[in-house]
């Protein structure tokens, strides 16, 4: 954005800016919200990161409080760092979305991590909260167990659908 190092290391001093993340920071102070943290954990992860799995059910609303550390799905290998749990995977654009200005999977996608990371009854939870609301995507969840049939979480889902 046209700051100097220098520039970033005095507002640091001043209290003007307080790290977060490498090269991610929070403005005037440091007591950011959950969805903060989860949006400076995707800035932080780079390009094409999205928030994903159990952080991606929270902010969708449909499972779990998004406490702990951030899920992020990078599209290159990356080392998870500090509360920021990388997963590695190349997602199509019928996979990924927006909700509150977060790059985040979609809500059938991020239920399909949630089932490869908590299990059945976790999905199944995830799944019911998803249809009260009606929270669908592009992709529906039986297009999604047909394209990745291999995913961990593809049987326990498929078995909740049933």
């Amino acid at each position: 954005m046209g700051v100097t190092k220098e520039e970033i290391d005095g507002r640091l001093r001043s209290g003007g800016l307080h790290l977060i993340h490498r090269g991610v920071y929070a403005v005037g102070h440091d007591a950011i919200t959950v969805r903060g943290r989860w949006m400076a954990a995707v800035l932080a992860s780079g390009p094409g990161a999205v928030l994903s799995h159990r952080s991606a059910t929270a902010l969708w609303g449909i499972w779990g409080s998004g406490t702990g550390e951030t899920h992020v799905t990078v599209s290159r290998k990356s080392r998870s760092r500090h509360s920021i749990r990388r997963h590695f995977g190349a997602l199509p654009v019928d996979e990924v979305a927006e909700r509150d200005g977060i790059p985040v999977t979609s809500a059938a996608r991020a239920v399909l991590d949630l089932a490869a990371d908590k299990g059945e009854a976790a999905a199944e939870s995830a799944l019911r909260e998803m249809e009260y609301p009606g929270i669908y995507g592009p992709l529906s969840i039986p297009a999604l167990l047909d394209r990745r049939p291999h995913h961990h979480g593809a049987t326990m889902v498929a078995r909740c659908l049933e």
